[in-house]
């Protein structure tokens, strides 16, 4: 292979790469591990999701809008729950630790949160995210379907974070 147009350029992320991770640290893990470390779990697991997630009053793990978001999360595939991991922290991989490894943009640990936000149809149905800090703002949705529409249109628009007006 003729690397000699990028050789200093090849160089230099060497060099930085080596001075974040050790070289000797890289013996024996497999490009895939040094990718999954690096970028983190490509598959979001619900049980651990739900596990890790905190609720703002009035909501809490019993409440019926939590329990319908819990539902659909369910019925949406792996790219789908990515699209909507990356709409509520900016990033559609989850940290090898799994939920409870989430940080802010601090690079605090900053556990997935839902708040409650008044529903309006004509106004915002929509839900907001502040990804800086792994928050989901979902509006107390009057009924099942209302929730899933509003949250397959983030999921099929590929909306990545904040809010939609």
């Amino acid at each position: 292979m003729c690397y000699t147009s990028v050789q200093i350029q090849l160089n230099m992320l060497k060099e930085g790469f080596f001075k974040v991770i050790p070289r000797h640290s890289l013996y024996g893990i497999s490009s895939d591990e040094l990718e999954q470390l690096i970028c983190g779990k490509p598959e979001i697991d619900l049980d651990d999701w739900q596990k890790h997630t905190n609720y703002n009053k009035p909501y809490d793990q019993n409440h019926k809008v939590i329990k319908w978001f819990w539902k659909a999360m369910s019925e949406y595939t792996q790219p789908q729950r990515s699209i909507f991991i990356q709409f509520c922290t900016g990033t559609n991989r989850i940290p090898i630790g799994g939920f409870a490894m989430l940080e802010s943009n601090r690079g605090e640990y900053a556990k997935f949160t839902i708040y409650a936000m008044p529903y309006h149809a004509k106004e915002s149905p929509y839900p907001n995210a502040q990804t800086c800090f792994n928050r989901l703002i979902l509006p107390i949705y009057p009924s099942y379907k209302e929730l899933k529409q509003q949250l397959d249109f983030i999921i099929n628009n590929e909306v990545t974070g904040f809010g939609i007006d």
